[in-house]
């Protein structure tokens, strides 16, 4: 189930990405870019891990920073369309916070959750509706050692 949601986030990402071409937004700026990759390498404690890393992704340095650019742009794009016309009102808070009283420690941890699960479904109905405009083939293939092998085509 992780490979097909990994999947599926891929994919996700390939459709806003193509919609953010399709709209000519702006490339990603090289500040947020910088930044993105210094967050990034931080995640690894020395330059050797952080180059084996890129060595078992068979990933260039130019590569990565390519990523990070789509990355950066379509989680701009996601926050316009989607996470920045969410809204709860609160008396749905207080009636979601009240339907589930253990599950949350406080109304804004209810709140955050309402959110999301909104955001959530705004996502998916846009990629749907991405899906049935942007032509993607998804096709699985098991390769020799019996492992998934995920290959898109337009």
């Amino acid at each position: 189930d992780t490979l097909c949601a990994t999947m599926d986030t891929l994919m996700g990402e390939y459709l806003i990405s193509a919609e953010a071409d399709r709209l000519k937004l702006d490339p990603t700026s090289e500040d947020d870019l910088r930044l993105a990759y210094q967050l990034f390498r931080e995640r690894f404690r020395s330059q050797q891990i952080y180059l084996s890393f890129l060595n078992q992704l068979e990933l260039s340095q130019t590569e990565l920073l390519g990523i990070l650019a789509r990355h950066i742009r379509v989680e701009k794009l996601v926050t316009n369309r989607v996470k920045s016309r969410v809204n709860v009102l609160p008396r749905e808070v207080e009636q979601y916070y009240r339907s589930q009283p253990s599950r949350f420690r406080d109304r804004a941890e209810a709140r955050a959750h309402l959110i999301a699960l909104r955001q959530s479904k705004v996502l998916r109905q846009w990629l749907n509706d991405l899906s049935q405009r942007i032509p993607v083939t998804r096709i699985a293939l098991a390769n020799e050692q019996g492992k998934m092998e995920f290959y898109c085509t337009e």
